[in-house]
């Protein structure tokens, strides 16, 4: 139920901060089950020794947030 997506690219000392966020309905992320999609983000980021973080809040939009190192090759 989203109507805006904002995608935010940032330089952090060695590391690219990546936040996808959507003002849609969110959820309550302790009580979903993850299914391939999320499961599989997470692990492509961990393979590449980054960082992956779901933030989601009911009425207020979810958030993805990526950190990963720059010496990757990225």
């Amino acid at each position: 139920n989203a109507s805006q997506i904002v995608i935010d690219v940032k330089n952090i000392d060695d590391k690219i901060s990546i936040e996808i966020q959507d003002n849609g309905i969110g959820f309550d992320v302790a009580s979903i089950e993850k299914g391939n999609g999320l499961l599989n983000m997470g692990k492509r980021i961990e393979d590449i020794s980054g960082i992956f973080s779901l933030i989601s809040k009911p009425g207020k939009g979810t958030a993805i947030v990526l950190l990963l190192n720059k010496e990757q090759g990225l």
